[in-house]
């Protein structure tokens, strides 16, 4: 084991001094051979409080401050077994294998990897906020990007950080209504969404571009999408330069008509003439305004 490897590379005179000091070679052993379980930082405080009751006696004969010293030293070397390990444990192929599958899984509906998947965070839960290049997703990310509600459920759970974003400043609310607004009318679902509300996350939050969710449901022309989120408290004048209504008004047909009226009604934005404003493509785009790459995240062009 990596673990027993470690103990017996210690110089010499550091275990000489551990034994004269009260700790025996089956103590060592035992350490050794707890490897899963010095993971666990309750475990380790009750070694370490199991140690210190089993040589009272003996460090009592001590100085009152060698002692204290000494008691220190036993903590600072147990805690140096712990967190040594998970750093080799970080740094090697096998770890980063584990952290790849669970990041595919995250982004699959495959239910049998959803399983393994919180099955490898149970036991490495530092990997919940572990990204990965070129486009910086966590498996957080990923599973919003995706619409797994239930894997996003459980990350939450397991109290995953949802203020991360990805390179582009998309965080999780942002890239979960990306997800919904390419879905049908009949084939959306707001769950996911209302699980990242629950947890905290501000629907207007804006990526590096000034986008916001709302952004998204407009410029797909996602009506019940767009009524969920104005609902729900979404700002239909949120934005840098380019609100909603704008976006909405720039695609000339009737479902971003819809939402452009649902819009107006509650924007406190003047309405201007885009008749006169906007020139739209054969496909109803307006080219002048809205590049091809407007609201498409990097990572899917």
């Amino acid at each position: 084991m990596d673990f027993l490897k470690q103990i017996s590379s210690f110089k010499s005179d550091v275990k000489e001094e551990l034994i004269e000091n009260g700790i025996t070679q089956q103590e060592l052993s035992f350490m050794a051979s707890s490897e899963q379980k010095l993971r666990d930082p309750e475990f380790l405080l009750e070694t370490i409080l199991g140690f210190v009751s089993r040589h009272y006696s003996h460090i009592l004969v001590l100085s009152s401050s060698f002692s204290i010293i000494f008691t220190l030293y036993i903590i600072f070397l147990s805690i140096r077994f712990l967190y040594k390990e998970k750093r080799l444990r970080r740094g090697t192929p096998e770890y980063h294998q584990l952290l790849k599958t669970v990041h595919s899984a995250a982004q699959n509906d495959n239910q049998e990897e959803h399983q393994i998947c919180k099955s490898i965070l149970q036991q490495y839960p530092e990997m919940i906020n572990s990204s990965m290049r070129p486009y910086d997703f966590t498996p957080f990310l990923r599973a919003c990007w995706a619409g797994n509600t239930d894997l996003v459920k459980f990350m939450i759970q397991q109290g995953v950080d949802i203020g991360m974003t990805n390179i582009n400043g998309d965080n999780a609310f942002f890239l979960a209504a990306y997800k919904q607004s390419k879905k049908k009318m009949d084939d959306w679902n707001p769950d996911i969404l209302s699980a990242l509300l629950n947890a905290g996350m501000d629907i207007n939050s804006q990526n590096e571009r000034g986008h916001t969710a709302l952004h998204v449901a407009a410029k797909e022309g996602h009506v019940l999408l767009t009524q969920w989120l104005l609902s729900h408290g979404a700002d239909p004048d949120a934005g840098n330069g380019t609100h909603p209504l704008d976006v909405a008004h720039a695609y000339n047909d009737e479902k971003h008509r819809e939402v452009a009226d649902m819009l107006a009604k509650y924007s406190n934005k003047p309405l201007q003439d885009f008749e006169e404003l906007v020139e739209f493509t054969a496909e109803g785009r307006n080219s002048k305004f809205l590049p091809s790459f407007f609201f498409q995240p990097d990572f899917l062009q």
